[in-house]
């Protein structure tokens, strides 16, 4: 019998649907998991633009010069010069008159920092000022009085101070406006500024035509081509201050703006050492007038901190010199690949010691540390954005600064507002865990959010100090045993080094010294440091060299058990056949400190015994294993070389760089400044030059390569190095300002066992 036509149909159908809803079935558990090739392979390369850094949009980081060095006060390019201060103007400052921005001065002072590159023979001060309430303003430079102006009433105009015959050397100058006459019990303004030059004496200060920031930037048509442009006047300079990687090329046009001929010239200064002229441009204008293109390898610059000028030698009355779309790329466009991984796990040391690791310091009996580095790469200049150890670790979950998130004091706490990696993960349709033995990381600060499984275990437990590790290699194990492809991400946070130490009484007697009688016991050790760091600052309590051997004991033992429980993780990974297809980092958060110091100081120094911490990266694949990489990298950079390695797209506001690329030569196009900050002190290095300071004081330059000790500053010396490290510093700051809450922030409020558990910890 013959069946009907419709009957095969039907049943491919149906065969069809049945095939559906199998692999539905498959994938039950995990909503829109997707599948993707082997995670051991090279991510695919994207299709994005080139890198670049362009000028134009830091301008605001950079200075004018014409005829002196010149603040226009309206423009947020001369906050950074107010005394070194990060504190915002209030809302209301700056006002329009004509077409240029003043700013509304309310107190009696204010006074502003300027960098002189070559002296002045006869130095005056010239202001552009519209007339408030006050009736004089006095101008000192460095203290020297320059002189009294009268104020105008409701009119604006250039007043000019000259000072004394003596010259003003090369380097930092403080000029400094005071204003009298005002009416005693006033809110009225003082005086609007709208600029503030030091520079020569000029013939007819009144004829000074102020290149401000806006009459510097302009769009430009040249021969039917459009650029962004600085447009200079004669004798005009814009100078901004950078480091440029080794493949670093600066690329623009140049051009006249206008009829008539001019000169343009690119320079670069550096400190102790003459300019050095990149380029010089003869341009005609006119109808004629084109871009001459320029393209200048900037390779010879990649070793310090330099000033990039851009100068307006010549030009004919009524024109400008224009400096089109200036950009610095990178000669080599390609981009390195990364490994893709399906995990990665991060392991987080609490003020571990590098040198209490393989491969700073000898493996010993630390089997798990010994082998994994030498399958990862080692980081030989990894530094820590903060001495607080919540802030150092919500940098890693989040990618920003801790004057971005906020949790710079041990009292702070991650707000929900700030994105962490669990939550990117999980928006991957990915999974992730959050396992403490560390009370500073428990849910009262805030690192609860965003992970699927968030765990701690209190040291006031009676658990050992392996517990996180136990957990969180079970919830490995049940994850592996899923067939989803979709990332994971552990991250752990264990006691590492710090107290209390997990040893019981019969290990403890066999340690270092033997006749030891101080007061480091393993359960109590954090106690004791806090109790003796408290009164340290009332009486200088320090420990002695026996309780130093000690200490050293008591952590060596502890980090070997944990060293164990580390070990397990990794075996379960072999025997699951996802080592390799694993991104494993282990680190630190801070670091404990060194003599004569106490070390596990909550709100620590900013010193590089605490900044400087162990980072070791076993990458997919083996990648790259058992090399050392020199150059600097940052907790930023831990962040994005984790979303990179797990597919995943970084946030903008993450500005790490891929380690992965970094091992294999790829800098920084231009040098980012490793910048650890504290609520009031912070330290900036770029290469072997380090500011640190206090905000509202002049800072101090360690130039570390001939002075590692920091005995002398070479802040009024090294000029170049000590603007762009002040301006990195600035500009960080200025986003924590921009991020911070207009409400003040409610107190932490801490539950029974985080309370008891900072006890023991050596925090309360």
């Amino acid at each position: 019998m013959r069946l009907p036509s419709s009957l095969p149909l039907r049943a491919a159908l149906a065969f069809a649907l049945c095939l559906l809803l199998s692999c539905r079935d498959r994938t039950r558990e995990r909503p829109g998991a997707e599948r993707r090739e082997p995670s051991n392979k090279p991510a695919p390369a994207q299709s994005k633009p080139p890198e670049r850094h362009d000028l134009l949009a830091d301008l605001a980081s950079c200075e004018i010069e014409h005829k002196g060095e010149l603040l226009d006060l309206g423009t947020p390019a001369a906050e950074a010069h107010r005394a070194f201060s990060v504190t915002p103007l209030p809302d209301g400052a700056f006002l329009d008159r004509g077409g240029a921005t003043f700013e509304k001065v309310t107190s009696s002072r204010v006074s502003f920092d300027l960098w002189l590159d070559e002296p002045l023979e006869k130095p005056s001060v010239s202001l552009r000022v519209h007339g408030g309430v006050a009736r004089i303003v006095h101008v000192y430079v460095d203290g020297d009085r320059f002189g009294a102006l009268r104020l105008p009433g409701d009119d604006t105009r250039i007043l000019t101070a000259n000072g004394k015959a003596e010259s003003l050397a090369t380097g930092r100058h403080r000029v400094e406006l005071r204003f009298t006459g005002v009416p005693r019990g006033t809110k009225a303004t003082y005086a609007e500024l709208d600029w503030l030059r030091l520079g020569e004496r000029d013939a007819d200060p009144n004829s000074y035509a102020a290149p401000t920031f806006k009459d510097v930037l302009s769009d430009v048509v040249l021969d039917r081509i459009p650029r962004k442009s600085l447009v200079l006047r004669k004798d005009s300079t814009v100078r901004c201050f950078l480091r440029p990687s080794r493949d670093a090329r600066l690329k623009l046009g140049i051009g006249m703006w206008g009829a008539g001929r001019g000169v343009a010239e690119i320079r670069a200064l550096a400190d102790g050492e003459a300019p050095s002229v990149l380029a010089t441009k003869k341009v005609s204008g006119g109808d004629t007038a084109v871009w001459v293109p320029v393209n200048l390898e900037l390779g010879a610059q990649a070793s310090r901190v330099v000033g990039l000028e851009f100068r307006a030698l010549e030009v004919t009355r009524g024109g400008r010199i224009a400096f089109g779309d200036p950009v610095i790329a990178r000669t080599d466009d390609r981009a390195l690949s990364s490994p893709r991984a399906r995990l990665a796990v991060v392991v987080v040391l609490a003020s571990t010691d590098r040198r209490s690791l393989p491969p700073w310091g000898p493996t010993r009996k630390l089997a798990t540390l010994g082998g994994l580095s030498r399958e990862s790469l080692a980081f030989a200049s990894h530094r820590a954005p903060t001495t607080v150890s919540g802030g150092s670790l919500a940098t890693l979950l989040t990618g920003v600064g801790p004057s971005v998130h906020g949790l710079e004091e041990p009292t702070s706490r991650l707000e929900s507002e700030q994105r962490t990696l669990g939550e990117i993960v999980k928006e991957a349709n990915g999974r992730s865990a959050f396992f403490s033995g560390v009370p500073t990381s428990f849910a009262p600060f805030g690192f609860n959010q965003g992970f699927d499984v968030f765990d701690t275990v209190s040291p006031v437990k009676d658990l050992p100090a392996t517990e996180p590790f136990a957990r969180a290699e079970r919830w490995l194990e049940q994850e592996l045993d899923d067939p989803h492809e979709a990332p994971l991400l552990l991250v752990l946070h264990a006691r590492g080094a710090h107290p209390p130490w997990d040893l019981s009484r019969e290990e403890t007697q066999s340690l270092k010294p033997g006749d030891y009688s101080g007061g480091l016991d393993p359960r109590r050790g954090g106690i004791f440091l806090g109790q003796l760091r408290a009164r340290q600052r009332k009486a200088g309590k320090r420990l002695l060299d026996d309780d130093w051997m000690r200490l050293s004991q008591l952590t060596e033992a502890a980090l070997l058990k944990q060293d164990g429980a580390l070990g397990r993780i990794v075996s379960l990974l072999r025997r699951k056949q996802v080592w390799d297809d694993t991104l494993f980092v282990v680190t630190s958060d801070v670091g404990p400190g060194s003599q004569p110091d106490l070390p596990f100081d909550p709100r620590g120094p900013l010193t590089e015994d605490r900044l400087l911490i162990p980072l070791l990266m076993k990458l997919p694949g083996g990648k790259l294993a058992g090399r050392e990489v020199q150059e600097p990298s940052s907790t930023e950079d831990v962040t994005m070389t984790i979303l990179q390695s797990l597919g995943l797209g970084a946030p903008k506001r993450i500005e790490g760089l891929d380690l992965a690329a970094r091992a294999q030569g790829r800098e920084p196009l231009v040098a980012r400044a490793q910048i650890a900050t504290l609520p009031d002190r912070y330290v900036a290095r770029i290469g072997s030059r380090l500011l640190r300071g206090e905000t509202g004081q002049v800072p101090k330059l360690c130039a570390l390569d001939v002075d590692p000790g920091c005995a002398e500053d070479a802040f009024n010396r090294e000029i170049i190095a000590g603007r762009a490290l002040w301006q990195a510093v600035f500009h960080d700051q200025k986003l924590s300002r921009r991020a911070a809450p207009a409400e003040p922030k409610a107190p932490i409020e801490l539950d029974e066992e985080t309370a008891a558990a900072l006890i023991v910890w050596g925090d309360r």
